[in-house]
């Protein structure tokens, strides 16, 4: 049995990554995690931006591989979340100009609000008082602002959700103009190949992190991958069931 004095040796040298190998300071801490949730939101519009231009010019099964190859793997699901953010901020100007300098208070309004409050919020302002005049209210006391906003019904994750739905109905009506017209069946077999690749791609990048000993000890994170395997099994079962359904046949394991 290891001593005290071992096991908190163990636990400062597991420690040492997350601060740098800087002392610890709470107030430092404190301002370098604002600092980077700053250089987050400010990398969000534009990396949604770059990902819609490139949807846009290039086909569906190119714009997957060049989040695959080029964009470390990047699953549709967060380019369409970035995606989405993109274009709430480019639909409302006087938001993303209140983002600028206000960018805690922006982050709270995008994530908090539905799309019709958002668009209410950019051409009326809240409570009559235009974006601007809370650039001197607190951070806390624009929670509480946002806190009241919700609580008269407003759903930002159904809304939120809506938009990530169209944005991916769109890109499954993009895969049925992938599928070639012919007499058989023989293309399929390439587009069966990318698709068993893409399942050996996905379960290498999940293992790759989930059993990482800093998200072993995390039970929010623990939490996050079990619950991303069960989404994965769900979807998987549905499938089954549709396969099931329509052939007649049930799926060996």
């Amino acid at each position: 049995m290891k001593s005290g004095k071992d096991e908190i040796v163990t636990i400062e040298g597991m420690m040492s990554p997350y601060g740098l190998n800087q002392p610890y300071d709470l107030t430092l801490r404190i301002q370098q995690g604002k600092w980077l949730l700053q250089q987050e939101i400010q990398v969000h519009f534009p990396l949604g931006c770059i990902l819609l231009e490139i949807k846009e010019k290039e086909t569906n099964r190119q714009f997957i591989e060049i989040l695959n190859n080029e964009f470390g793997g990047m699953s549709e699901r967060v380019a369409y979340q970035y995606m989405a953010f993109a274009k709430k901020c480019t639909e409302l100007p006087k938001l993303k100009q209140f983002a600028e300098s206000n960018w805690s208070k922006a982050r709270m309004l995008l994530y908090n609000c539905s799309e019709e409050s958002l668009k209410e919020i950019e051409e009326k302002g809240i409570n009559g008082k235009v974006l601007e005049e809370y650039d001197g209210c607190t951070v806390k006391e624009f929670k509480a602002l946002i806190d009241k906003l919700k609580k008269r019904g407003d759903n930002p994750e159904a809304q939120g959700l809506k938009v990530e739905n169209d944005m991916l109905k769109q890109a499954i009506e993009g895969y049925k103009l992938m599928v070639p017209n012919g007499p058989d069946a023989s293309w399929a077999s390439n587009m069966l190949q990318e698709i068993e690749n893409t399942f050996v791609h996905l379960d290498n990048y999940l293992s790759s992190i989930a059993f990482d000993a800093r998200i072993i000890g995390d039970d929010n994170l623990q939490a996050h991958v079990v619950g991303l395997h069960a989404r994965m099994m769900d979807r998987f079962y549905r499938f089954e069931q549709r396969w099931e359904d329509y052939t007649g046949q049930k799926i060996e394991q």
